[in-house]
């Protein structure tokens, strides 16, 4: 490109440059461009073995086995959306995923854009010692919900794996979630109110 330059040719130095860039483009994306010719055999044999050597670890467990039977848990890349009416249970169904992926011994990060880690720390709680998160949230449990409240926390607090509960306002953007994943080894994220994420 240079020599085409300096012999007075910029259109043909210009060509260069962008065939140059369109290469680099390829090569840097090489994992979302596939030549099924080429590589698509080798990439389908490898993930068939990974999933018949991790069997029922293949992909991290949602909770829902009709949900789990159909998509073999959740994959790296994957987005699933709970949408519904305010009070519907879409914060309950988010809790329960991430509950069942650190059962499975993942590492969930929660982040909320609508609650601070207080209630979601109670419904965690609740839903571990299966109590009413409302008797929890009132300090209001009889004597017959105590030992399982204690017997709940015993269970959280005897869990190594660690569980991510993080204020909304710390992660504002898709970026700042993802550096934060990174930073806490999260094997998968959970985003209660993920309407109110900004672009950066």
């Amino acid at each position: 490109a240079e020599e085409a330059m300096n012999s007075s040719d910029p259109y043909k130095a210009l060509e260069m440059m962008q065939e140059e860039v369109s290469r680099l483009h390829v090569v840097r994306n090489k994992a979302q461009i596939i030549d099924l010719v080429k590589e698509g055999a080798a990439i389908l044999k490898h993930e068939y073995k990974q999933q018949v050597m991790l069997g029922d670890q293949y992909g991290i467990p949602t909770g829902w086995p009709s949900l789990d039977n159909m998509m073999s848990g959740m994959l790296p890349g994957d987005i699933i959306t709970i949408i519904g009416r305010p009070s519907a249970g879409k914060t309950y169904n988010l809790l329960h995923m991430a509950n069942h992926a650190w059962h499975h011994g993942k590492t969930p990060l929660v982040v909320s854009m609508e609650m601070k880690p207080l209630p979601l720390i109670q419904r965690v709680t609740a839903m571990e010692a299966k109590i009413p998160i409302t008797h929890l949230k009132q300090a209001k449990l009889s004597t017959k919900m105590l030992p399982k409240f204690k017997k709940g926390l015993a269970m959280i607090e005897a869990n190594e794996v660690p569980y991510w509960i993080v204020d909304g306002n710390l992660t504002a953007t898709v970026p700042d979630i993802m550096m934060l994943a990174k930073q806490l080894k999260a094997d998968c994220v959970y985003v209660d109110g993920a309407y109110m994420v900004e672009s950066d």
